[in-house]
């Protein structure tokens, strides 16, 4: 006869070392250094040059943005974030990435991010500005 212990001692070894979904989850280091990390609640930040607000529209924190200046958003291992840059480029990080970009991207010539990790892009259509992602071996 089977013990109904040794069974339910089975199913639990069989997923001890399964790995949880990955969740929102970033920070974002602002031109000044400061960084802010964004509520695990909201699945995506707008990145604008006046401000920084949630996908819903709430806001992040009042007198945060800069109008110049380098920001990086990143994710933790088993975090994912969505953002939207200042020139309209819709950006998903994927677990243990990071996105660096010019505050001022809607105004530059030539629109350079640097991304370490793995992302989705939506770039926002600007023939008269090409939209560049630099990463540690390559340009697209």
């Amino acid at each position: 006869m089977n013990n109904p212990n040794h069974i339910s001692n089975q199913a639990t070894d069989k997923y001890a070392n399964d790995i949880a979904p990955g969740k929102n989850q970033a920070s974002i280091t602002l031109a000044n250094g400061k960084i802010i990390n964004l509520s695990d609640q909201k699945n995506g930040v707008i990145i604008d040059a006046s401000a920084l607000t949630y996908n819903d529209g709430s806001k992040i924190q009042d007198g945060l943005a800069s109008t110049e200046g380098i920001q990086t958003i990143s994710t933790p291992k088993g975090g994912t974030y969505q953002d939207r840059l200042p020139d309209g480029t819709n950006v998903w990080l994927n677990a243990a990435s990071s996105l660096t970009y010019n505050v001022s991207l809607s105004k530059v010539s030539t629109r350079m991010v640097m991304l370490t990790g793995e992302a989705y892009f939506e770039v926002a259509k600007d023939k008269k500005r090409p939209f560049i992602v630099q990463t540690a071996k390559q340009q697209v």
